[in-house]
């Protein structure tokens, strides 16, 4: 589980990170609106996968949830 959650976490960031480099070294920043878009919505879904993640692969959280609901 802790490889996916990194992989992810890796995959789903570079897209951002990626703008943010780029955008430091060039004159006129790159600021494209569907670009930025793309980029926050990895970021926010980084965010947003890992309860899923944690509910498909963790036999304590899915008890722990059922107990919860």
């Amino acid at each position: 589980m802790l490889v996916v959650v990194v992989l992810l976490f890796a995959v789903l960031w570079i897209p951002y990170r990626t703008l943010v480099l780029l955008s430091s070294f060039v004159a006129q920043p790159f600021l494209d609106p569907w670009v930025l878009l793309f980029c926050l919505t990895c970021a926010c879904a980084n965010s947003a996968i890992h309860p899923i993640i944690y509910s498909l692969m963790s036999q304590k959280f899915q008890a722990a949830f059922w107990r919860l609901c």
